[in-house]
């Protein structure tokens, strides 16, 4: 009995000392905590990105008309706009991050009806944005390996259960065609669904970075929290407009 309890108790410190170092790595590779709680969206953001702001809200003129701000938060580098881009992040020299959900499109479909935006197409907008602005085609077929390129791979992250529930994501590497005045770029992006909520995680970056971004958005997603349930009408939403001009 004393053999087991003893076995037990080193199991346990063990464990212990595994979390630690678990909680540690993170703590390494990522900030704090980013959340939308009118969303239900929580997630740790990669070190060194910078979160960049939105835009003010739209201004009521003295005709009645809405005139709202441009949003510069928009990848305008590649003249595209993300659709449902709740919120966007840049790290120097390396590359941005942009996290688009389709909360904003039940809101809009209570608000307005039937001339909203699909929720159910969000991750379809998303791709074919990006199509557009990293002049790409993505395969129709499945990718064999994560090292294939313009093409979906259903993928586990964490792969392994240790203290984080493994999540899947259908995960995409974007390698486009080279776009004049611009330096080689790249692309990763992560969908994932949860009963009608779709999330798409995009980090756009330079071929030529020191720093692959994608390690560290990886162990990101690890904790990444997305509520199943939609929005109510009165939620806030992320904002929409134009695109902006730097990278």
């Amino acid at each position: 009995m004393t053999g087991c309890g003893g076995d037990l108790y080193d199991s346990r410190l063990a464990r212990t000392a595994e979390l630690f170092e678990y909680r540690d790595q993170l703590d390494q590779a990522l900030q704090g905590t980013w959340s939308r709680d009118e969303f239900g969206l929580r997630m740790r953001i990669p070190r060194g990105y910078v979160m960049l702001p939105p835009p003010p809200p739209p201004v009521v003129l003295e005709d009645g008309t809405i005139e709202a701000a441009a949003d510069d938060r928009h990848p305008g580098f590649l003249g595209i706009e993300l659709p449902g881009l709740v919120d966007a992040w840049r790290l120097p020299n390396v590359g941005s991050l942009y996290i688009c959900s389709n909360h904003q499109r039940f809101v809009d479909q209570m608000q307005t009806g039937v001339n909203a935006a699909d929720p159910n197409t969000l991750l379809t907008d998303v791709e074919l944005a990006l199509q557009q602005g990293l002049r790409f085609t993505l395969d129709a077929a499945p990718a064999g390996s994560p090292s294939d390129v313009n093409a979906r791979f259903v993928e586990k992250i964490p792969a392994v259960a240790r203290f984080e529930i493994p999540k899947d994501f259908l995960a995409i590497t974007i390698s486009g065609e080279e776009i004049e005045n611009l330096d080689p770029l790249a692309a990763q992006v992560y969908e994932y669904t949860n009963g009608p909520v779709q999330v798409a995680i995009v980090c756009i970056y330079l071929k030529s970075a020191r720093v692959n971004p994608d390690r560290a958005l990886r162990l990101a997603l690890e904790t990444l929290k997305v509520d199943g349930q939609p929005p109510r009408a009165s939620a806030a939403g992320g904002a929409r407009g134009g695109g902006g001009t730097n990278f």
